[in-house]
Formats: C-alpha cells, structure tokens, sequence
C-alpha cells in the first residue's frame, strides 16, 4: 500500500480537502427520517478521491438507515411488551350492549369455503405480502426495509353490517401496524416507513402501536382510540381482536374479548369497503377469519333464542346443559356449534 494512498485515506476520514455533504432530512414521522436528496457535492481533490469518498458515503447512509430501521423495529416492542394490560381499561363512554355484537360472539360457523372467500386478495396487495397458497386468510410480509406493505379483503361490503377476527401477534407488529377498511382506490404500499391505512381519504385505520385513528391524516388530525377515562393508561391491543363495520350505520368498530371498544369512524356509508393492513415489521403473519354478517332487518327470533340459551348456561356449560335436555341432536347441535370468540 503506498504512502499516496494511505494520505488519500486518511484525508478522506478526517475530511479534510475531501467531500462536503449538504443533505436536507425530511421528517416523515415521529420517529422517523429520511434523506430527501444530496444538494451538492464540492471536492477539492482527485477525481478517484471523489469517486472513492463518494461511494463510501453513500454505503454508510444506506447501512446506519437499515441498522436504525432494524434496531428500532427489534426494540420498539421490548419497550412496549410492559404497556399493554391484562383487561381492556375504563372507557369515557362505555358501549351500550349490542344485540348483533352478542350474536357475532356466539355466531355457529361458516363453512370454510366461505371463510376462504372472504380472506385475503392475492391481487390487491403489496408485492412484499405473499398470501398462502392453501389458506388465503393467511398472509405474510417478507422482509424489506424502509417500505410499508398493505393487502386487501378479497370481498367488498356496501350494506349489512360484517364482522371478521385478526389475528396479529403483537410481537410482530412493529410500529405502524394499521387495520382497518379502505376503498379500491387506497394505495397498497409507502416507500418508506409510514402509517399507509388512513393517510388518505379512502381509508380508514387504527394504528396498534400508538392507538391513533387515521384518516386523510395528512389533512386532518390523527384521534386516540380506545377514549379510556384515564388518558394516560398504557395498553396494547391483543393478539386476537374482531372488527365489526356496520355499513347500514356506516360504522367501524373494534372488539376486545367481547367488549365494544366504541365507535372509530362514522360517515362509511355508501361505500364500498375491504378489510386492509398495514404491514412494515419483517416476517409478520397476519390471519383475517369472517365471523359472518347480518342484514339490516332485526336479527331472528331463532338467532335471539339461541343466544339467550348460551349466555343464561355459560359458554363453558353450553355442552353438558344441552345433554340433559330433551331435543333433537340437530337442535342440539345448533345450539352447541359456535366458534371460541375469546370473550373471556
């Protein structure tokens, strides 16, 4: 190695006669930068120092950006493992009971061809989200840094009111997790890390990480949601969770073992909406079962009865308390037959 090199070298970590970055950061989000674009580049030396010193610079920037993004996806969740609580605290305006809510929690289930119809869309997604090949309520995001990946609902709901679980391990959520519901015309992926559902005005979403609502975000102001008494309690969504779109109303809401956290969006009415994610945490596995869904005429004396039969005996109960009575086997098994809601 000679003794031009090695000076050349160290000129160029010292910085001295070398190159002068002037970069403009553009705040994209609370804990989030990115570098909008290399204004100039003055260089004071030969034209393989430039070249050399050049391409130096930009490996460090790609390599410190993909380092932070990894260190602030890994770590993000250890801080908030402690966050979350065991049950869902005191809301400011607790829920009314639902009688359609009660009977989506107790709702007998769908054949799986119906459940596989109503997952998720192997067209209208981000090409970094593969869906399963043998389930298509089932999807997962490769790893790719500094994006934000969405995927739709297969169907579209215009009226009735709908009901589907997710399941999303919050060890795989990262922190712009979003769920909710959008238009055909939402966009399916961000070029960098970004809450995608709901920063535009055809869809909406909840973040699971911040519980922020979003919609058209970069016009209007993000929401807290759930509205707990205490503002400053701490709680994280669990693995599993329903949403319940009431496109009679033009409603959204979420369920938490059972529970009605309240009303997220209003106005959906007239639409035509498809359940979607927003995905940036490398290798996450996100499952969306339909519960079912229900016209807009008063549920059914059938439907009422039965549900009355299993909240007076108790989930727990339903099996060995229809053993002892006198009924049909296919009675008996309509009233047993229900999926777990985790209601408890």
């Amino acid at each position: 190695m000679s003794a031009k090199f090695l000076r050349t070298l160290v000129m160029i970590i010292k910085g001295y006669k070398a190159v002068k970055l002037y970069k403009y950061v553009d705040y994209v989000s609370k804990s989030h930068f990115t570098v909008k674009f290399l204004k100039e580049t003055i260089v004071a030396s030969p034209i393989y120092i430039q070249i050399f010193g050049f391409f130096v610079i930009v490996t460090l920037l790609y390599l410190s950006s993909s380092y932070w993004t990894f260190r602030q996806e890994k770590f993000s969740y250890e801080n908030h493992e402690c966050l979350p609580v065991k049950d869902v605290p005191p809301l400011m305006n607790e829920s009314p009971a639902c009688p359609r809510l009660k009977i989506f929690c107790h709702m007998q289930s769908l054949p799986r061809c119906v459940v596989r119809h109503h997952g998720w869309s192997r067209t209208n997604r981000s090409q970094n989200i593969l869906v399963n090949t043998n389930d298509p309520t089932v999807c997962f995001r490769v790893k790719s840094s500094q994006s934000t990946d969405c995927i739709r609902g297969n169907v579209g709901y215009t009226e009735g009111t709908h009901c589907w679980e997710i399941h999303w391990p919050r060890t795989k959520r990262g922190t712009h997790a979003l769920v909710g519901v959008a238009t055909e015309d939402a966009p399916l992926q961000g070029p960098y890390l970004m809450n995608l559902v709901g920063n535009n005005k055809h869809s909406w979403g909840w973040n699971l990480w911040t519980n922020m609502l979003h919609h058209d975000s970069e016009n209007e102001k993000t929401v807290p949601y759930p509205n707990f008494r205490d503002k400053y309690v701490k709680y994280a969504a669990p693995d599993k969770f329903m949403v319940m779109l009431d496109m009679d109303q033009g409603t959204l809401s979420f369920i938490v073992n059972g529970r009605n956290l309240g009303i997220a969006f209003t106005g959906l009415k007239g639409k035509t909406l498809y359940p979607i994610i927003s995905v940036v945490f490398g290798e996450s596995q996100v499952t969306m079962s339909y519960i079912g869904g229900l016209g807009n005429t008063p549920p059914s004396l059938k439907a009422l009865s039965r549900l009355l039969i299993r909240e007076t005996v108790g989930r727990s109960h339903i099996g060995t308390a229809t053993k002892r009575l006198n009924i049909p086997e296919t009675l008996m098994e309509y009233i047993n037959n229900s999926r777990e809601r985790h209601l408890d």
